[in-house]
């Protein structure tokens, strides 16, 4: 067997292998016997001193894949002081070889493993490492902060990006931030002030929208509406109103509370900027403030021209006429809101879905309320 792991194609050294775990009965007798495992590994061991291709080494990982004990630890960790970090199906030949017994394998490296092999590590401290990975060079290497997601422990995920937040640049600490949410970052002690601290430069800004996004950070809707509120007619406006509408309750109720102020500043910007996102979670949300009677005047007059510009929201006002929700003191400024639409099947509807009152001395019909 050895003769054969040591002479002949690659291919052929690969066949030996997988015949010799053949011949010892497979992975699962070995795993179960200690000194069948020191067997099997002995010809290995001495081929592997020689063997140069990554192939043959490829194969050598998966075949310890379900070995237990001293001898599979320190024979992986051999194969593992090889990888130099340019062929990634041997860094994963590796953990696969790993995966059942990370810490183990972990443990017997003699000396400072690989960033790619901790990156790949699924063990108990694998977690707190990709941070530090982090903290030295994640704004080069992006890819570093999401491992982090995939490490089994919540706990550790979490700790890993606690210690990022409060450590990280900016950049890197509020990408953390986002990946353990608002409230995961109030539990860290002094997380919030450190938020903020991040966040303080950009506050109000139109760029926070932008960085929001790209880092999908939940749980910032009164920054949102700030930026809202002092940039209504900025394309960030639309943007940040995108944002919002991500949470359903949230936006809901962050519009209610605006519309009841009696400074209707806020909630006029609110409206305006969700109707033009015009989707169907804006729609719904504009349609179902129109039945709050105790709204001031130019609330819902701006609740129904938000609704009419986009084609759902004129759809909504029809539907809302049609079943009768649509409080009747707002049938004429929906229905000549939507006679002047673009769109010929709502202008029909303008003209027959509402309770419109005929102008005096002419006939029933918006057309002519309109003059």
């Amino acid at each position: 067997m050895t003769e054969t792991l040591l002479d002949g194609e690659p291919n052929l050294r690969i066949t030996a292998i997988r015949a010799w775990r053949s011949f010892f009965g497979g992975a699962q007798r070995l795993a179960d016997d200690p000194e069948l495992v020191t067997g099997f590994l002995t010809p290995l061991n001495v081929a592997l001193d020689s063997e140069r291709d990554p192939a043959v080494w490829r194969e050598m990982a998966l075949s310890v894949r379900f070995l237990t004990g001293p001898a599979a630890n320190a024979f992986w960790a051999k194969l593992a002081q090889k990888y130099d970090g340019k062929d990634r199906w041997f860094l994963e030949a590796l953990g696969i070889g790993a995966d059942l017994h990370w810490d183990e394998r972990l443990a017997a490296l003699s000396g400072k493993p690989h960033d790619d092999l901790i990156w790949r590590s699924r063990g108990k401290d694998s977690a707190i490492k990709i941070a530090e990975l982090v903290l030295r060079d994640g704004a080069k290497n992006p890819s570093l902060i999401r491992a982090i997601h995939f490490q089994p422990g919540q706990t550790d995920r979490d700790q890993a990006y606690a210690k990022i937040v409060k450590e990280g640049s900016p950049e890197i600490a509020l990408a953390a931030a986002g990946l353990l949410g608002r409230e995961g970052v109030a539990k860290i002690p002094g997380g919030s002030a450190r938020l903020d601290s991040l966040l303080a430069p950009l506050r109000g800004r139109p760029e926070l929208i932008d960085l929001l996004e790209k880092l999908n950070l939940p749980g910032f809707e009164t920054e949102i509406v700030d930026v809202i509120t002092a940039f209504p007619d900025r394309e960030e406006s639309v943007k940040a109103a995108r944002l919002l509408l991500q949470d359903s309750a949230a936006s809901g109720r962050i519009l209610s509370q605006a519309a009841r102020d009696p400074k209707p500043d806020k909630a006029l910007a609110l409206i305006r900027a969700i109707g033009k996102v015009a989707d169907n979670p804006a729609v719904k949300l504009l349609g179902g403030q129109l039945t709050r009677k105790e709204y001031a005047p130019e609330i819902r007059r701006e609740l129904i021209s938000s609704l009419a510009i986009s084609l759902g929201g004129g759809q909504e006002l029809v539907k809302l006429a049609e079943n009768g929700t649509l409080p009747e003191d707002l049938h004429f400024l929906a229905a000549t809101a939507l006679a002047r639409s673009s769109d010929e099947g709502l202008r029909n509807a303008a003209k027959t879905k509402f309770k419109v009152l005929p102008a005096v001395g002419g006939a029933a019909g918006v057309g002519i309320v309109l003059g």
